[in-house]
């Protein structure tokens, strides 16, 4: 004769119809609390409150032109921006720097002249890549591929 099993003999309280609904229930859980927790990690990661880095990706940054970062200090810089975690990256930099004579034409006002100037040529000789914490920039804009900005350092390589 057949043997039967302690489970077999028991009389079910849940309905044939529903029994394959209950066998699911366990996945559909796991399935929100999966999604709730990766909710989590980004919320509190957007947030800088986990202790790990959690890589942004570099929404609306275009690779085939520069961007323009403008920072809290009033300060501007040009070049290829990366963003990640706490700190942006930024390469093949320039920025604009005011030239004023010293020593103004007689009767006149100093006269003064805005120069393009490519990082690295300082009296420090820093290399062509600048780490900026996120929180001191103000925003940033790509440049579009016509501007004066964009044509000098165009140019300016061209000349290299």
């Amino acid at each position: 004769m057949k043997e039967e099993t302690s489970y077999d003999n028991e009389k079910s309280s849940i309905p044939d119809g529903k029994k394959k609904w209950v066998r699911k229930l366990p996945v559909f859980w796991i399935v929100i609390v999966l999604v709730a927790i990766a909710v989590l990690v980004i919320f509190l990661g957007s947030r800088n409150l986990l202790p790990f880095k959690i890589p942004f990706v570099s929404v609306g940054i275009d690779p085939r032109t520069y961007q323009a970062v403008f920072l809290t200090n009033n300060q501007v810089y040009f070049g290829k921006l990366h963003l990640g975690g706490d700190w942006a990256r930024l390469t093949d930099i320039y920025y604009l720097q005011i030239r004023q004579q010293i020593q103004p034409p007689e009767g006149g006002q100093p006269q003064q002249n805005l120069q393009m100037v490519k990082l690295g040529g300082e009296l420090h000789q820093p290399q062509d890549e600048m780490y900026i914490d996120r929180d001191k920039i103000l925003f940033w804009e790509n440049l579009k591929h016509d501007s004066q900005v964009v044509q000098f350092i165009e140019n300016f390589k061209a000349q290299q």
